[in-house]
């Protein structure tokens, strides 16, 4: 609150320090709770220049997560808002997508291990058929499964798509998933990092990333499981590449 308060006072000299000097709030690891939450997003949607907001591991809920979504709704100068460790669920994710249908500032989102699932996705990715500034969006150790992987394809698969770092870690996207989501990636042209590290595919899987880094050469960053089992496959991708003046494929496991 007395974050808020200090937001809120912009004749303050607290104020103009956080908004000139410091540029971001980082409140991490503060149990601030969903009260918290609020208060910081009713002074957020002032005229504010503050761009950086973390609220990591504060015992946040559903509710509070609404209370941001509905700031993001209305304020124009945060670009980087980092929520992971909080138990916001599927609905919480919903209602920070809706808020970003109408922002135009915000380029990070960071919900890792935030327990949102497959109905979360489907609403980020419709909010990105709308919104073009958003280009770094963690979703790692959650509950996303197949059906949460087929919808970031679909919305991956059309080129007004305004991501470039995607990060699926840790979720429980099985062969399926990895099909629908790659199949989308062999038109994509502004993913350039991508993590699907720590899930349930299997070899099949990993042929099916090979077959579509044969034909994407956007993507420079992928980190996944048991490289080794298609290395042939990206040794020769990385050759064409390199043939063809494009950057090499860094792969990570």
């Amino acid at each position: 609150e007395l974050i808020a308060n200090a937001i809120e006072n912009s004749s303050s000299a607290s104020a103009r320090l956080l908004s000139l000097n410091m540029g971001n709030i980082r409140p991490g690891y503060n149990n601030i709770r969903d009260p918290g939450a609020e208060h910081i997003s009713r002074a957020l949607t002032t005229d504010v220049r503050l761009t950086e907001l973390c609220l990591s591991n504060n015992s946040l809920s559903a509710k509070g997560a609404a209370a941001i979504g509905k700031m993001l709704s209305r304020n124009d100068s945060l670009q980087i808002l980092d929520i992971q460790g909080n138990i916001i669920g599927e609905q919480g994710t919903i209602d920070i997508a809706e808020g970003l249908k109408q922002n135009s500032s915000l380029t990070t989102l960071n919900l890792y291990c935030c327990y949102t699932a497959d109905g979360g996705v489907r609403a980020l990715a419709e909010m990105l058929t709308v919104n073009s500034t958003l280009v770094d969006l963690n979703l790692s150790k959650n509950e996303i499964t197949a059906d949460g992987a087929e919808a970031l394809g679909t919305v991956l698969n059309g080129r007004e798509c305004s991501l470039t770092r995607l990060n699926l870690c840790s979720n429980w996207i099985d062969d399926r998933g990895l099909e629908s989501l790659f199949g989308a990636l062999r038109s994509n042209v502004t993913l350039n990092a991508l993590d699907v590290m720590a899930n349930n595919y299997t070899d099949a899987g990993r042929k099916v990333i090979a077959a579509t880094m044969k034909e994407n050469w956007t993507i420079c960053e992928l980190r996944m499981d048991c490289p080794w089992v298609i290395g042939r496959e990206l040794i020769e991708i990385n050759r064409q590449r390199f043939e063809n003046g494009h950057k090499q494929l860094k792969y990570k496991f």
